[in-house]
Parts: C-alpha cells; sequence; structure tokens
C-alpha cells in the first residue's frame, strides 16, 4: 500500500480468489521486491521478555504453522523461532525499499513497533507494552517469507497478547485451532 501510488502503472491489484492462480503464472507479490533497512534501531539489548513469551508459546505458535500447512501453504520456516536473536531498543525507525521495474523506490523512514531483519527481531517496548499486533507480523514474515501471512500474524499476535499460556491456548481453541499434544 505503501507504493502504490508510485507503482499504479506497474501493477497488478490483487483479485479475490485469482491471487493463487496467478502467482502459479509466475507473478510475484510485491512484497517479495521490497527490502527494509533499519534507519535508527538506537539502545539495543537482548530482548529476555520477547524471547521468554515467544519460547513459552512455541507449542501453541506450532498450532498456527500447522494449521497453515495443512490449508496448503508451502516455505513454512518452522525453526525460525529458535534461529532469532531478539533484540529491543528503545525507538526503531524503519525505510523500505522497492526494486521492480528496473527501477529503485523507497520511501522517506518512519517509526516501527517491530522489524525483521537478518535473523534478527527488533522490538520497542513503550511504557512496558510490547505491540503484539506488530509483532505478531514481523514473526509471520519471519516464518512464512512470500505469501499472504495475514491470517498467520493474526493466530501469532493472539497467543503472544495473552497474559497466561492458558488463555493463548483457550483463544486458539475458541478460534478453532485443532490441538497439539507435545512430545517429550
Amino acid at each position: 500500500k505503501k507504493f502504490y501510488k508510485l507503482l499504479l502503472n506497474d501493477i497488478i491489484p490483487r483479485s479475490e480468489g485469482a491471487w493463487y492462480a496467478m502467482e502459479l503464472a509466475g507473478v510475484k507479490p510485491l512484497s517479495q521486491a521490497v527490502t527494509l533497512q533499519l534507519t535508527s534501531a538506537p539502545d539495543q539489548a537482548q530482548d529476555e521478555f520477547t524471547e521468554n513469551r515467544i519460547q513459552e508459546r512455541k507449542i501453541l505458535i506450532q498450532r498456527i504453522i500447522d494449521s497453515q500447512k495443512t490449508s496448503g501453504v508451502d516455505g513454512l520456516r518452522e525453526d525460525i523461532l529458535e534461529q532469532l536473536e531478539y533484540i529491543q531498543v528503545s525507538e526503531l525507525e524503519i525505510r523500505l525499499t522497492v526494486h521492480a521495474f528496473n527501477r529503485v523506490l523507497s520511501i522517506d523512514p518512519e517509526p516501527a513497533y517491530a522489524a525483521f531483519k537478518d535473523q534478527s527481531l527488533y522490538t520497542v517496548h513503550r511504557d512496558g507494552q510490547v505491540n503484539w499486533a506488530a509483532m505478531g507480523r514481523e514473526l509471520a514474515y519471519a516464518i512464512q517469507p512470500s505469501g499472504e501471512v495475514g491470517s498467520l500474524a493474526m493466530g501469532i499476535k493472539e497467543v503472544l497478547a495473552n497474559e497466561t499460556f492458558e488463555g493463548a491456548s483457550i483463544s486458539l481453541d475458541e478460534l478453532g485451532y485443532p490441538p497439539l499434544h507435545q512430545v517429550d
């Protein structure tokens, strides 16, 4: 959406029900041509709070990933949660650049609450609060590097935003995600 006016004559709007066929025909989503640059991420420290929350709820996130796989989504990076470096910053500013149609276009730097870049998840905590929607979106991009990540992001947000593991599990039950039993 950020590049829509700049690329108005060069892109095909996504049509409901037709996008999968377009993708099979070779049409690439604009998101694959976009790169993210951190323009400001001062005061970096290990984000133990976010890392612990994600690791504690890994089995719940796996429920969401398994649902994506059952729906036919390919290319999911299920092991990425163990590979990420979790970094807390006091503020975060990013610039998005699109490399497409023999052009390079950038938008002005803008503030962000979370960003996934180079195997690192950067998060901003404001007054002890985390923007779980932004976190869910960035984790979804890490897990599913291409394609539509909206439902994956919403599920992850639901899991992480709940105060307790039990509450998050109940939310997934209510949303219809099949339960998983952890095998030790």
